[in-house]
């Protein structure tokens, strides 16, 4: 049987594959890496374009160097991610958007089930409690980018939450039928480098809020649906988890000073206890991308490179929709 992810998966690549590899000048760039390239396959040197002291893109020094090029990797994560920010919304629309229209219609005269009914002996989460801990999480974000000058608008701050909550029911269907978190980095990426061309750094920043506050909505759904088949009792579920967000975000920064001030080649690939930081190195490389506004440009194709992994948006979008290929192909007894 041919399930729509096997199904998928098979077009995309027999349909980009073959004509797209050469068009995105591959041939002299390494097969895999978390970094970006010069037109000769050379490590880019992020250095000589951005400005580290107020994380702004020197637009002079980067029109004298080299475009930015993508290794293989790079390039089809792109292709995926790209398939992804659309295909969630438009899989969650046609295989569950009649039943949450109507779950939304008769929230309060749909018949409970046994866990539900049994949880109605508990006291809720009041909603102030919920709306309190955003504000006051909110507003230490709005000071932490004015008072450090990130270049990160205040609305820019409110965007970034938006994006997130927009991907928060695609998530979750997805996270509760599969167990696998979606990530919308591309989608995080895209935007702030259209609206805030040449500023990497509130890219990055950008990104983080969009991201973790998706990847941490999805894991406190999670955590509340298991108190609610454990019968645990939500007050209790809520506190632990705003203790343990707060905790967490605490060591994570302890060790990051105590790592940066302890080792001083952090980060650097010839580190001799391999702290290279690979994820890190990708976060830096994709904010610096998108935000050089010669990837929007049609004129400078190894820079714009990226842009051809957009097929894969129009592909999925259409593939996520049964009717569109042969029964027989899409089903098979």
């Amino acid at each position: 049987m041919v399930d729509q992810s096997q199904r998928d998966h098979w077009l995309h690549y027999l349909l980009l594959h073959p004509w797209a590899d050469p068009l995105l000048y591959q041939s002299y760039l390494p097969l895999g890496g978390t970094g970006v390239y010069d037109q000769y396959g050379q490590p880019y040197n992020t250095k000589r374009v951005v400005d580290l002291k107020r994380g702004l893109l020197n637009l002079t020094a980067y029109q004298e160097y080299l475009p930015l090029s993508l290794p293989t990797t790079f390039t089809a994560v792109y292709s995926i991610a790209f398939a992804l920010a659309t295909l969630a919304i438009i899989h969650t629309a046609l295989y569950h958007g009649h039943s949450i229209w109507d779950n939304i219609k008769n929230i309060k005269t749909k018949d409970k089930d046994v866990h539900a009914k049994l949880m109605c002996n508990y006291p809720k989460v009041p909603n102030w409690w919920y709306w309190s801990y955003f504000i006051v999480f909110t507003v230490f974000s709005v000071i932490m980018i004015e008072v450090y000058d990130t270049g990160l608008p205040i609305w820019g701050l409110f965007l970034a939450l938006f994006v997130a909550l927009a991907y928060v029911l695609q998530g979750e269907f997805i996270f509760a039928m599969t167990s696998q978190q979606i990530s919308i980095y591309l989608v995080a990426e895209i935007i702030p480098g259209y609206l805030l061309p040449g500023k990497p750094f509130s890219n990055m920043l950008f990104k983080t809020f969009s991201v973790q506050s998706l990847l941490v909505g999805l894991a406190f759904i999670q955590d509340l649906k298991l108190g609610h088949y454990m019968k645990i009792l939500p007050r209790v579920t809520f506190v632990v988890q705003i203790v343990a967000a707060i905790l967490s975000a605490v060591v994570q920064i302890g060790v990051k000073k105590f790592l940066v001030a302890t080792v001083p080649d952090l980060c650097d690939k010839h580190q001799a206890n391999i702290l290279t930081c690979p994820n890190t190195s990708f976060f830096y490389s994709a904010s610096v991308l998108w935000a050089t506004p010669a990837v929007w440009r049609r004129d400078d194709l190894p820079a714009n490179s990226v842009l051809y992994a957009n097929w894969g948006a129009a592909t999925d979008s259409v593939l996520s929709d049964d009717k569109a290929v042969p029964e027989q192909l899409a089903c098979q007894p």
